[in-house]
């Protein structure tokens, strides 16, 4: 009996003393600048919180994660690894190749951003090369019904999105008599999210009662 019971006291003060070191080492990453009280979701849908690394949105908070849990324990995360991540103020969902940042989702629908950063080596003027760079900015749009992420493009935008808002009789109109084009990308989703969703609500309740 008293082997048992020391047995048990020793597994007791060994799982005590680990809690003890993750969480020093927890706050140990807390106490730096760099990193962040936020959250990741995994596959499987569970959201874990800790800190994120560096999260101040540039380019690298679009294609990777540097989470530490509340056990102390840090990892990088890709597209690929993750449904989202985020803070209280930003969020960014994952397509598997990226993570896309959250401009608005409300009313089951969202509008997300991908910001890149290209940079090169070319000949310079003068010999030796010279590195030259660019930046571009695609947007997204899903609904939360939905898998993927649908592009927003140029091309064939007015048969792409009017099909796709053909839910919404007033801005199917628009964007078919291109009064709405790619451009107001913002402009259309927000109000399918207050004008479009809030009326289909209205109808559906009519309709119920």
């Amino acid at each position: 009996m008293k082997t048992i019971k020391t047995t048990l006291l020793l597994l007791f003060m060994s799982a005590s003393a680990t809690f003890g070191q993750s969480a020093k080492k927890y706050e140990k990453y807390l106490e730096k600048s760099n990193y962040r009280p936020g959250y990741i979701e995994t596959v499987d849908g569970s959201r874990i919180a800790g800190l994120l690394k560096n999260f101040s949105g540039g380019y690298q908070a679009y294609s990777k994660v540097v989470f530490v849990s509340e056990q102390g324990e840090k990892n990088t995360y890709y597209p690929y690894h993750l449904n989202a991540y985020g803070t209280d103020y930003e969020q960014y969902e994952s397509n598997r190749h990226h993570f896309l940042k959250v401009v608005t989702k409300s009313n089951g629908i969202g509008l997300y951003k991908l910001a890149a950063n290209n940079s090169w080596s070319a000949p310079g003027p003068y010999g030796g090369s010279m590195v030259y760079g660019s930046s571009a900015t695609s947007y997204y749009v899903k609904r939360t019904t939905e898998e993927e992420h649908l592009k927003v493009r140029r091309r064939k935008f007015v048969e792409t999105f009017s099909d796709y808002f053909s839910d919404c009789a007033k801005l199917q109109e628009e964007i078919s008599r291109k009064k709405l084009t790619h451009k107001h990308v913002r402009e259309i989703v927000e109000f399918y999210q207050y004008s479009c969703r809030e009326q289909e609500a209205m109808n559906i309740s009519n309709d119920r009662f």
